[in-house]
């Protein structure tokens, strides 16, 4: 019986171990930033989520989404003067 006890007793441990790390790598590590552009279609330019331009475009079918901006410029595109 003893023996069953400290397995008990050792995994517990380890579940409480594992819970303050998973809670402390939350709080410390730092949430990677959107990197996501778009560009609109006929103009070769990409732009941020947020920036002013998006905005004004009507017809959002003439949207291309990018992961990053380094896929946006293989793809011929240029970055937009405001946001970038």
């Amino acid at each position: 019986m003893k023996i069953k006890n400290k397995h008990v007793k050792d995994i517990a441990f380890i579940v409480v171990l594992l819970t303050i790390f998973t809670i402390l790598m939350l709080v410390f590590i730092p949430k990677q930033a959107d990197t996501t552009v778009y560009a609109i279609g006929d103009s070769h330019i990409y732009h941020k989520s947020e920036c002013r331009y998006i905005a004004h475009v009507k017809n959002t079918n003439r949207f291309v989404k990018f992961a990053d901006s380094n896929y946006a410029k293989i793809a011929g595109y240029r970055p937009c003067k405001v946001c970038f």
